[in-house]
């Protein structure tokens, strides 16, 4: 309730004013389009009823004399306007049931891309959002709405004309202040508003009210003026229904939309409307056998298409006036499809039925014009030559309005004039189809990959807002699976190129929430490592360097430091032992030395880390092997650029001496006499006499 009261008031004063101003002037065309075939068609709609009702029940009168009160058509009059709400609440229940609880259910969490629709609406994060349509979004997006605008979409279920016209004010205010996700939601639910008061509301009104001319005889301005307006609803209200389906978005197009569109669902309502009509005057109470019996077909039809059950009662009734699927979607593999053919079943079902019944009142009409005898209160009597004449005359127009629409409704659907764009991209499969059934199609790979370049094109079109990663990759791996089959040729020319196409790929990755596994990184690099043992090192300014695959190898030990790897030591030192091998091969022509870059410092440091790790007593080392590695190090002393010892280091040097006789005590089974003699007098000779 909070969002309803504050959107009309923002912070940002003039600024706000003034960007208000901007997008009221940039969006005059569609703000005005919304008044005229919006806001003022269910206003004036609601209106001429409510004074039609008025005028039923006799508390006003525009009639000269005396007028009748008709309280049973007064009433209903007044009830068809408030029946659409009902609708609306018993749908909002449904949706509460079953699409909510069973929306849970049946999809899981996308890890990589959990559904947001549009800012500003909370959707359930376990929603996968490859599992989930855009329509199927826009109604969640719809249910939604109940829980941001509670008074509009109230007043829509217990006071429908009030909630219709707030709900047009919305959608007028939020394209004044540009805010795309308040369009989108009201876009849907004006709609959708806009289909309830139609098939609910005008389309039972314009029946009543001429049912009530017929037996009165006697009509008004305002009558009149409602059966016009109900009619003009039922007939636009079926296009702007698709309109939300084709997703249409300039005006200009829209435009054209309507306007080769408008004489099929004329010609459906002019058909449909009065064929109805005519058979509910003639037939009273046995025209229920017709309407129901249409009604069935029509709903088998549907659910046959894979349409929902509650669909398909929805689409049922609401084609009982005029050929209509609006925001509804088959689970079939073609939703486009299905929907295309629903269109032809209902018009075929109702040019069926109802052209029987018109046929067999005509035959009753000419041949035993008194066998009901309330055709005697009727306005147009069937036993009057002029009047017979007359029924003669409307039943033909009607079974003759009945094959335009048919012959329109295959024109719309063969020809591209009156396609949205996913009728028309849906072509592309057929055309496939086609090509498989020529003798000698005589296709070349390059035209084909040349047609899927400019599909791939159509992603980049400002009509198409977003499209999943999902589907970008396995389109990729579609793609690249053609590598492995024997019909590509050449793949060894293009190896540079499929690098350079794996590097896009790794730059689209984050690099602070890569989002996959260690375990599956390591394993493509593993993948690209079994190259480089017979890859060739270029001469250009390309040439690879030590410091490149350091660098590379650097990130990897990175992962050692983990602490849930587990490391073995002897892994590690096999590295270590092969990585210094490099620098004491004999043939090592590519291994520099150079006194000024601190290799000394480094191989010392590195020494006495492993001489660290040689302390741990769960290491196992023998004294031979520790005393070899002493003479060798001490061979280095020889070394004849090495300078003198200083008084600090002549104290290592006896501390040296001193652990290596500690370990000649603890041998008692040999002696070295003489040795040990010579090394007594050669260190006698360092002592100063003085």
């Amino acid at each position: 309730m909070a969002s309803e009261v504050t959107a009309l008031y923002d912070s940002s004063g003039r600024e706000n004013k003034k960007g208000k101003w901007e997008n009221f002037r940039s969006n005059w065309k569609k703000i005005l389009y919304l008044i005229c075939f919006g806001l003022s068609v269910s206003g004036f709609d609601f209106s001429t009823d409510v004074f039609t009702g008025l005028e039923l029940l006799n508390i006003i009168n525009n009639a000269p004399g005396e007028s009748e009160t008709h309280l049973v058509w007064g009433t209903l009059t007044f009830l068809f306007i408030w029946i659409p709400g009902l609708m609306v609440g018993i749908q909002r229940f449904w949706a509460f049931c079953t699409f909510e609880i069973d929306l849970r259910k049946t999809v899981s969490n996308d890890e990589e891309n959990p559904m947001n629709v549009i800012s500003g609406i909370s959707i359930d994060d376990s929603i996968e959002d490859s599992a989930v349509s855009e329509l199927k979004r826009t109604k969640i997006m719809y249910y939604q709405m109940w829980k941001e605008y509670p008074i509009t979409l109230f007043l829509c279920v217990f006071c429908f004309p009030v909630g219709v016209i707030f709900a047009q004010f919305w959608y007028i205010y939020a394209v004044i202040i540009n805010d795309e996700a308040m369009m989108k939601q009201f876009d849907f639910v004006t709609t959708r508003m806009r289909s309830f008061e139609a098939f609910f509301e005008s389309g039972p009104q314009l029946t009543l009210q001429m049912f009530i001319v017929f037996y009165t005889g006697t009509w008004t301005e305002i009558q009149l003026a409602s059966m016009c307006f109900s009619l003009f609803t039922l007939s636009s209200t079926a296009v702007f229904s698709d309109l939300l389906y084709a997703k249409l978005k300039d005006v200009k197009t829209t435009v054209f939309f309507l306007a080769s569109v408008l004489p099929l669902y004329f010609s459906s309502v002019v058909f449909n409307v009065g064929s109805l009509i005519f058979t509910i005057i003639y037939l009273r109470y046995y025209a229920i056998i017709p309407i129901i019996f249409s009604f069935a077909l029509k709903s088998l039809a549907a659910y046959k298409l894979k349409f929902s059950y509650r669909d398909s009662l929805e689409m049922a009734f609401c084609n009982i006036t005029v050929i209509y699927v609006g925001p509804a979607e088959s689970k079939g593999k073609s939703s486009v499809e299905s929907r295309s053919l629903f269109m032809m079943f209902s018009t075929i079902i109702s040019m069926v039925v109802f052209d029987s019944i018109l046929v067999i009142l005509a035959v009753l009409f000419n041949l035993n014009p008194t066998i009901l005898k309330f055709w005697k209160e009727i306005l147009i009597i069937p036993g009057d030559p002029i009047s017979l004449h007359s029924l003669n005359f409307v039943i033909g127009i009607l079974i003759l309005m009945s094959f335009v629409n048919l012959a329109l409704f295959v024109a719309a659907k063969y020809t591209n004039l009156t396609q949205t764009g996913p009728q028309i991209l849906s072509q592309v499969g057929g055309i496939i189809n086609k090509i498989d059934d020529l003798d000698n199609p005589e296709v070349k790979s390059g035209e084909v990959f040349a047609e899927i370049q400019n599909l791939t094109l159509l992603l980049y079109k400002p009509y198409i807002t977003e499209f999943k990663s999902v589907e970008v990759i396995e389109q990729i791996e579609n793609l690249s699976k053609l590598l492995h089959i024997r019909k590509c040729k050449g793949l060894s020319k293009t190896s540079k190129n499929i690098l350079e196409a794996s590097n896009n790929l790794n730059k689209v990755l984050d690099e602070q929430q890569p989002g996959v596994s260690t375990s599956n990184i390591l394993h493509k690099i593993s993948g690209l490592t079994r190259l480089l043992q017979n890859s060739e090192n270029s001469k250009t300014a390309e040439q690879i360097t030590d410091l490149k695959i350091f660098e590379e190898i650097h990130k990897i030990r990175s992962l050692l430091g983990r602490p849930e790897i587990e490391i073995s030591s002897v892994h590690l030192l096999d590295e270590v032992k092969d990585l210094i091998q490099l620098l004491i091969k004999p043939d090592a022509h590519n291994v520099t030395f150079d006194k000024h870059d601190g290799t000394g410092e480094k191989i010392i440091d590195g020494m006495r880390s492993l001489r660290t790790l040689l302390k741990n007593p769960q290491i196992e080392i023998t004294t031979s092997q520790v005393l070899f590695e002493i003479k060798g190090i001490t061979d280095i002393l020889n070394r004849s650029d090495l300078e003198m010892s200083s008084t600090k280091e002549e104290k290592k040097i006896l501390g040296s001496i001193k652990n290596l006789r500690n370990k000649l005590e603890s041998n008692s089974e040999h002696t070295h006499s003489v040795e040990i003699i010579e090394e007594i007098n050669a260190l006698m000779c360092k002592v100063d006499i003085d």
